[in-house]
């Protein structure tokens, strides 16, 4: 082995971090920044589409509001509803035949009440919290929160009343970042 002179290796002391290094740290940082940015933007893509919902209902725009709102699910979700559990429940001696057939007849009526009374004018007036008649405006509780990945729900219940059953109110994401009123769940 040749002993080689320090001097001659030219070796010069760059503090604790590599030139290579120190010139990336900033663009990771950066890169970072971008991305808790985005999973927060992405994290609160409902809240925001519900926010604009509500604020197209106040303003009485329908077509923004339709914008929001999946009709024909929230229907469907409020006919589901029905047939789970508030079909009337037909006791004594009626036989099987007749209670089937009232059942199917009641289904039938209240499919059709479902489609001809839920649309986007009375959607956005309950949105609006409008009071029906007589009904004063009550202040209402409100929680917020993801089901899953791709359900978020808006549960409202009224302090004034705690042995009913809240409401939810649940969105269904449509493609990446939109969301559309998709159930109502009494």
């Amino acid at each position: 082995m040749i002993p080689v002179p320090i001097r001659a290796l030219r070796l010069r002391y760059r503090g604790p971090m590599s030139s290579a290094r120190s010139r990336t740290r900033p663009y990771a940082a950066a890169l970072a920044v971008l991305a808790l940015g985005a999973g927060a933007a992405f994290w609160f893509t409902p809240h925001y589409d519900a926010w604009s919902m509500k604020r197209a209902a106040d303003a009485n725009d329908l077509e923004a509001f339709a914008a929001h709102v999946d009709l024909e699910a929230v229907r469907e979700s409020l006919k589901q509803a029905r047939r789970d559990g508030a079909a009337p429940r037909f006791g004594g001696r009626v036989g099987r035949l007749a209670q089937q057939s009232r059942r199917l007849l009641f289904g039938a009526l209240t499919d059709r009440l479902i489609d001809r009374l839920v649309t986007h004018e009375r959607l956005a007036r309950e949105i609006r919290g409008e009071p029906g008649r007589g009904d004063a405006a009550k202040p209402l509780e409100i929680a917020l929160g993801y089901e899953s990945p791709s359900r978020f729900a808006i549960t409202v219940r009224d302090p004034a009343q705690p042995d009913a059953r809240p409401v939810a109110l649940v969105f269904a994401r449509h493609g990446l970042a939109d969301w559309k009123l998709s159930a109502i769940r009494p």
